[in-house]
């Protein structure tokens, strides 16, 4: 498996009217696409665009640095060529509008002057335009990139994008959002032969966002269109509930959401009195069969319930009542889950998940090969700190690796791979997000060894010197733009919280915010936390503490993979001297290695790597095992009564499984009285 580089190269032309010079000229682009891992864009007509145009025989194509050129096939046609150029800007002009681009970008009369060029393909020296990338200034090459979002949908906010570019930070701040060929493609093509559609990724790749633009081009399709968008739990549910209608008036969808009439945001299994508060609940009110509440499902799991529904529906004769399914954080449901919506859907069920959620999920790789869309870069991070990540958290730089990959694996988390005799080096492609930034030559990680002392003092002054350094150096940065985040939960290190806010507060005169107490990010705050809070936020600047030996704890190295990569700019790493020399020697040489470009890793024997394995799932079984006696003592601390204890049991179990390697065991005593709160309603 190796699609390392078709996510560079994206064409719609139409495949009825390809002549032999468009073929020669698709196949030109692509190889030099893929060579270069430059990304191109063939656009027969802008993707927003509704209506064809009746020239068959040119195209636009888009590439960053680049004007936009127009390319003719038929040199006798010069006219319907201009026409055709003529439709296509009005067409771009239009969207632009909608947008608000037209402040940022000018008026198509100006814009098509500096930026439009038209060739005939038959006397073009195609070798000589793409390698032409020094016509355009800075401030032109991001006009540019902002009429090619408007080309092929990938629409930025232009409050965020737009105005003049101060430092490294703004400019990562204010990129231009470009979407790549795999995510086009999901988008705007069909698969005509598949009726489920499965995208899987890594965390930070974009699915959610990748599905609900799908969701806002099925709606728009047909006004008739009936269309469910589920997830597992209800914190997810109600947060696409929220982002749709944001999304929505943010693409100037100008139709009306018919919640419960054409479009479903519901969670997976629902309540018995509401058809509409789940999909299971809707099918078994619709077609009348026998509902399973999670309260009291007779020991049935999910799973088997869904299969108990498919085998109850194929007694009777069934219609699909739904259009569409799309289908969230997939790696949540069995296969009898995606079954069951198989048989109520009329046309297409879209599936999107994480791979590697967990960097101990070692499973989840397995079914990469039936994805149709595989997204691998994560467009969040910095390439050199996801593979610093990677690594200190599967422990790639120490001799007893922690986890492990096969090649297949590696590639699916978006390495590119060589094998040079035992060792395999990895490489990540760059991204576009950070080209043109002199991140090669920034270290995007510095690591850090401190005395932990009783007074806390030489991990206080020195996160406190590092957000002072990282005000001095970047004017534009505020509060809100780091987090310091600590790996353990213990009293010292809360204790060292305190010292930090302290300092903050009163030598830079900047509020912080405890996380771990407000849940949230606070506007104009540093964000100071434990590992526990920041699932699902990112900033420019990380401060990863951890004062403490780190051991090979799975729910530690995964939180530290986590904290990691919440950084989209750089991460500062401070662990404590009391780890051997070998493991701060291996930290140190290892970074090196990948601000060189590459991981290199001895590949363990065939023997090591079954003991990893093998370590791994007797971690995870133990790690279960002791989770079981420690609810059984909760439940019997806080004097659950008797008639709910199953029901209790039941829910925290299903918590527990869903988390995995994530659960943190000291979230029970609260899980518990909260669970028992709920059921006791």
């Amino acid at each position: 498996m190796n699609n390392m580089n078709k996510d560079f190269f994206y064409s719609n032309l139409d495949k009825n009217f390809l002549s032999k010079d468009k073929e020669e000229f698709l196949d030109n682009l692509k190889k030099y696409s893929e060579t270069n891992k430059k990304q191109i864009y063939i656009l027969e007509k802008p993707l927003l665009g509704k209506e064809n145009y009746f020239y068959k025989e040119a195209t636009a194509v888009f590439i960053p640095k680049h004007k936009i050129y127009f390319f003719n096939f038929n040199i006798e046609k010069e006219e319907d060529f201009e026409d055709y150029i003529a439709d296509y800007i009005e067409d771009i002009g239009y969207i632009s509008d909608k947008y608000g681009y037209k402040e940022e970008i000018g008026r198509p009369r100006i814009w098509k002057e500096q930026f439009i060029e038209k060739l005939n393909y038959s006397k073009a020296n195609l070798e000589k335009i793409l390698s032409n990338e020094e016509i355009l200034k800075d401030e032109d090459i991001r006009k540019v990139d902002l009429l090619t979002s408007l080309a092929i949908g990938s629409i930025n906010d232009i409050i965020r994008v737009k105005g003049k570019v101060e430092d490294l930070l703004e400019k990562i701040k204010k990129r231009i959002i470009l979407f790549d060929s795999d995510q086009t493609r999901f988008i705007y093509e069909d698969i005509p032969d598949k009726k489920v559609v499965r995208i899987q990724g890594l965390a930070g790749t974009g699915k959610t966002e990748l599905l609900l633009h799908k969701l806002k081009e099925l709606y728009l399709k047909d006004n008739s269109t009936k269309i469910v968008i589920t997830c597992h739990n209800k914190v997810l549910k109600e947060s696409l509930e929220k982002r749709i209608p944001d999304f929505f008036n943010f693409m100037k969808v100008e139709e009306q959401i018919k919640w419960n009439e054409r479009l479903w945001c519901i969670s997976s299994w629902g309540k018995k009195i509401d058809r509409n508060s789940g999909l299971y609940s809707f099918i078994t009110h619709f077609y009348d069969i026998n509902f399973y509440p999670f309260s009291n499902s007779k020991g049935y799991n999910f799973k088997e319930i869904c299969q108990k529904a498919i085998e109850e529906l194929e007694l009777k004769n069934i219609e699909p009542y739904f259009d569409y399914i799309l289908i969230d954080e997939s790696q949540d449901f069995s296969e009898e889950f995606i079954n069951l919506c198989d048989m109520i859907t009329k046309k297409k069920i879209y599936v999107a998940g994480d791979i590697f959620q967990s960097i101990f999920n070692i499973e989840s790789l397995k079914n990469v090969n039936d994805a149709n869309f595989l997204l691998n870069k994560c467009y969040r991070t910095d390439p050199k700190t996801l593979m610093f990540a990677h690594s200190l958290g599967m422990g790639l730089f120490e001799k007893n690796k922690i986890s492990w990959l096969n090649e297949e694996g590696w590639e699916a988390c978006g390495y590119e791979v060589q094998k040079d005799e035992n060792n395999y080096i990895l490489t990540r492609s760059p991204l576009r997000r950070f080209e043109d930034l002199d991140l090669e030559n920034e270290n995007t990680v510095e690591i850090f060894s401190l005395k932990k002392d009783n007074d806390k003092q030489e991990y206080a002054v020195k996160i406190f010197e590092i957000i002072e350094e990282i005000a001095q150096k970047f004017s534009t940065v505020s509060p809100n733009d780091i987090a310091v985040i600590f790996l353990e939960d213990t009293r010292y290190n809360y204790e060292l919280m305190d010292i930090v806010a302290h300092l903050i507060d009163k030598l830079l005169n900047w509020k912080t915010n405890k996380g771990y107490e407000t849940k949230k990010k606070i506007e104009n705050t540093v964000f100071i936390s434990n590992k526990n809070n920041i699932k699902g936020l990112e900033f420019p600047f990380i401060i990863c503490v951890s004062t403490d030996i780190i051991s090979s704890n799975l729910i530690d190295r995964n939180a530290l993979y986590m904290i990691i990569t919440r950084s989209f700019l750089k991460t500062y790493f401070l662990f404590s001297d009391r780890n051997t020399d070998e493991f701060k020697e291996s930290l140190n040489l290892g970074l090196e290695s990948i601000n060189r470009g590459e991981i290199k890793i001895e590949i363990p024997t065939d023997e090591q790597q079954k003991e990893i394995k093998n370590n791994i799932r007797m971690l995870q079984q133990s790690s279960k095992k002791s989770l079981l006696q420690k609810m059984e003592e909760e439940i019997k601390k806080q004097k659950v009564e008797e008639k709910f204890i199953n029901k209790l049991k039941k829910q925290l179990l299903e918590k527990i499984e869903n988390d995995g390697d994530e659960f943190d065991d000291r979230k029970l005593p609260e899980l518990v009285k909260k669970a028992y709160e709920f059921i006791k309603m």
